[in-house]
């Protein structure tokens, strides 16, 4: 009787040793077996265009019987750059009326035989390439020969050239044609005095452009400062050999 209850235990233990070792060569199953796709990083998107930004400038040709004439002024240009950053149109679209001379025609094809040439950074909205369009002023004009030795030089300006920043003092120097302002009788008779404080782009023509109040001593002084100073003339700024335009300041004194 002893003999088959110590039979009957052996054989309880080696199921139950079975049993563990199976269980401990079994892999666990879970929930989520299947792997999961782990998604990448996505390319960070290009900012927004502020503004275009050029590759490739082909400088304007002047014709030389609008030179010989003296034609110049501001033109207009409506210019459209794809999606790719190539001029796809350029049209004059205003300007025109203010060039004097039988030239004008040669002027205007001038401008837009260049302008189809440029070339553009794409410019970005919302991420992608966009075709866009602006206005571009173009300023033909000829430098006064009394500031450049003799020598009429023709210039044309556009929007996308350098410019620099120089002092007051130091513009001085470029002087060749000053006009003194008027003293308005407005001012007189009010006992104004003091000073005008203009900010000025000088363009390589020599003529002062963009003129505005920085500050004065009154409003009845400002627009005889400015209309002396649209009158006064500067040589060339030249950096390397080329004519810049400059940013600077102009003082009127009233006393």
């Amino acid at each position: 009787m002893l003999r088959m209850l110590r039979a009957a235990l052996l054989s309880v233990s080696l199921l139950l040793m079975a049993s563990f070792t199976l269980a401990q060569n079994t892999t666990p199953t879970t929930r989520n077996a299947t792997p999961q796709a782990v998604d990448s990083p996505s390319p960070t998107a290009a900012p927004d265009s502020q503004s275009l930004l050029f590759l490739k400038i082909v400088p304007i040709n002047y014709p030389q019987a609008a030179q010989g004439s003296g034609t110049g002024g501001l033109v207009v240009v409506r210019m459209t750059v794809n999606e790719s950053g190539d001029v796809e149109s350029a049209d004059v679209v205003s300007g025109a009326s203010v060039l004097a001379g039988a030239d004008t025609e040669a002027i205007k094809l001038a401008a837009i035989e260049a302008i189809k040439q440029w070339k553009f950074q794409p410019y970005i909205k919302n991420g992608k390439p966009v075709k866009v369009s602006t206005n571009l002023p173009l300023r033909f004009a000829i430098a006064d020969d009394k500031c450049t030795d003799g020598m009429k030089q023709a210039i044309v300006t556009t929007p996308f050239e350098h410019k620099v920043t120089a002092t007051e003092k130091e513009m001085q120097g470029y002087i060749c044609k000053k006009v003194p302002a008027t003293y308005p009788r407005m001012a007189q008779l009010a006992r104004v005095s003091g000073d005008v404080v203009l900010a000025a782009t000088i363009g390589k023509d020599g003529v002062a452009q963009s003129l505005h109040v920085l500050s004065t001593a009154s409003p009845l002084l400002n627009q005889s400062a400015i209309d002396a100073v649209k009158q006064w003339r500067y040589r060339p700024y030249l950096v390397s050999g080329e004519a810049l335009e400059v940013e600077t300041t102009i003082t009127i004194a009233f006393r």
